[in-house]
């Protein structure tokens, strides 16, 4: 399953989802955001999935939400699109599946929030996480601002106990 700028894969029991617009570093917009909620939900789907991990193609995981400029010049997150993260970071959260975040690079804004809504990050030494939303005006998004430990409910043969 592949939509423009979001592929899905089955690697044995990996599920593989592929932010694929490396040309704007995968920062996302209202079409690709619905892409990604039904690969996310596919794979959750999918009984011969054990984990689903989320990767950006090129040198980003996701640089956020692609923004536009009003006339002045100032940044906007249309609504479509701030609307859509959250739905990603809801639908991460919601699965019974585990889930992992592949960042070899930088994940900004929203794609910080969605990185910190799957269960595990894994980070190379030169990833970079950048929650600049305050440098321009905006609340985070996303749900990046609620996303914290022990705040997922625990998975089915997971310990209930809090991490430590």
């Amino acid at each position: 399953m592949t939509s423009e700028h979001v592929r899905i894969e089955r690697d044995g029991a990996i599920g593989r989802i592929t932010f694929d617009a490396p040309e704007r570093l995968n920062a996302v917009d209202p079409p690709m955001l619905r892409a990604l909620v039904a690969a996310i939900e596919a794979c959750d789907a999918d009984a011969e999935v054990r984990v689903i991990a989320l990767r950006g193609e090129g040198r980003a995981f996701c640089a956020g939400a692609d923004l536009t400029r009003s006339s002045d010049g100032v940044a906007q997150i249309p609504v479509e699109t701030a609307l859509g993260v959250g739905a990603v970071s809801r639908a991460i959260i919601a699965t019974s599946t585990p889930t992992v975040a592949l960042v070899p690079g930088v994940a900004a804004g929203a794609g910080v929030s969605m990185a910190l809504a799957c269960d595990y990050v894994l980070a190379g030494e030169s990833s970079r996480f950048v929650l600049a939303f305050g440098a321009i005006g905006l609340m985070p998004d996303a749900g990046g601002y609620r996303t914290r430990r022990g705040q997922h409910r625990p998975r089915s043969g997971a310990s209930s106990r809090p991490h430590r």
